[in-house]
């Protein structure tokens, strides 16, 4: 563990492999979930605004994906792919929001504003 935290002072989250920030996130190394979001972020953020059609909303689901997917880390099966995970996330994630605001009545490409809007469920 000594020398995951020296790695991680010397800014060397940028150097961990994919599957050594599972590791190390599981183990409780908080620099590793960083990396996974650097790893990640970019190609998660351009299939929800694909997918949602607008920035602000993009950016919330972007938001709730690295959410979900950091509080379950702990039970990530190693022998997973990790970016595939985070795709199937990300599309399920989109379709249940998208699937939300047609239910309310809401145009897809509109988006929601939480502290006036809400589904009808």
């Amino acid at each position: 563990m000594e020398r995951d935290l020296r790695k991680s002072t010397r800014g060397g989250a940028g150097n961990w492999s994919e599957a050594e920030a599972i590791r190390l996130a599981q183990e409780g190394t908080a620099a590793a979930l960083d990396r996974l979001y650097e790893l990640h972020s970019r190609r998660v953020y351009a299939v929800c605004l694909r997918l949602a059609g607008n920035a602000a909303e993009a950016e919330d689901l972007t938001c709730e994906i690295f959410s979900h997917s950091f509080r379950r880390i702990q039970s990530f099966p190693s022998d997973l792919n990790f970016s595939a995970y985070l795709y199937c996330l990300t599309v399920d994630l989109a379709f249940l929001r998208l699937r939300e605001k047609i239910q309310a009545g809401i145009s897809p490409k509109d988006p929601v504003n939480p502290m006036t809007e809400t589904p009808d469920h």
